[in-house]
């Protein structure tokens, strides 16, 4: 229902009925990512943080809930608590690539590149089994490199990513 209303043009009212299903239901998991990610999508960083903050005392112990917790965190600027809870969720499942994308913007947004690096060497192995986000986290892993003058490093990732692209510095 909240899908043909969203497609109709009334998104607004689409979310609304979401969140409102969420407050009634807390426990569906789908629900609060579907509606994270609708807020993901637009930028609306505080309200991803509004959505699932409340989801948290429930599943204290779910990696996937604490990155995307962790994730709204980083990207309303909260880096410490951003930490916490990406290494909470990564401990938890070393496997859970949300949480680990938290950790890399975490990483980016202070500045702590060698650090991204370090985590994403280390991470990266386990998370061949996410698709295409796993091409969205090495990128991560060439924006650090990129950052500290690694260029060629850097470069290299990309055409191991992406074959026949030339990319001229």
């Amino acid at each position: 229902e909240t899908v043909l209303m969203w497609a109709q043009g009334n998104a607004r009212e689409a979310l609304e009925r979401m969140r409102t299903a969420l407050a009634a239901r807390p426990g569906e998991v789908t629900l609060l990512q579907k509606l994270y990610f609708a807020y993901f999508m637009q930028g609306m960083a505080d309200k991803m943080l509004d959505v699932v903050a409340p989801v948290v005392p429930r599943y204290p112990d779910d990696s996937y809930v604490l990155g995307m917790y962790s994730f709204g965190l980083e990207e309303t600027r909260d880096f410490a608590r951003a930490f916490e809870f990406g290494h909470k969720a990564r401990a938890l499942n070393p496997t859970d690539a949300w949480s680990l994308h938290a950790l890399a913007h975490c990483h980016y947004e202070t500045g702590a590149f060698a650090g991204g690096v370090t985590l994403l060497n280390e991470a990266l192995p386990q998370c061949d089994n996410v698709g295409f986000f796993r091409t969205h986290l090495t990128w991560h892993q060439a924006l650090f490199l990129w950052e500290q003058g690694k260029n060629q490093q850097a470069l290299a990732i990309y055409h191991h990513l992406f074959p026949g692209d030339e990319v001229m510095l």
